[in-house]
């Protein structure tokens, strides 16, 4: 879709990204799950008042891209929905809870 709309695609990670990335590397397995959990709920409620807001945004005038943007809302609401339950329970205890589609590469 971005490539038909002319988009170019980052490679790569951003300078905030990447400093989350390197704070996590050299952690031990305590802080790494209490980062990654507190990211995962930070970054899904951010992702979603993003796409919350472009779903309304009336100069978005592709019907494919605003289509995409409101029916990506829902899956990624249901992934906040996890990533508070990991937060409320131990993150091994709760993997056997998460819908298997959802648990992506974890499934490997």
């Amino acid at each position: 879709m971005a490539a038909a709309q002319g988009m170019t695609l980052v490679d790569g990670l951003d300078a905030d990204h990447q400093k989350k990335l390197d704070l996590v590397k050299g952690a031990d397995s305590t802080s790494f799950d209490r980062t990654f959990k507190d990211d995962a709920i930070a970054s899904h409620q951010k992702a979603i008042a993003l796409f919350e807001d472009a779903s309304k945004n009336e100069n978005i005038k592709n019907v494919e891209l605003k289509n995409w943007i409101i029916g990506t809302l829902p899956g990624l609401k249901a992934h906040l929905d996890q990533a508070r339950v990991l937060v409320s329970e131990d993150m091994t205890e709760t993997a056997v809870s998460i819908p298997p589609h959802t648990l992506g590469s974890l499934n490997k």
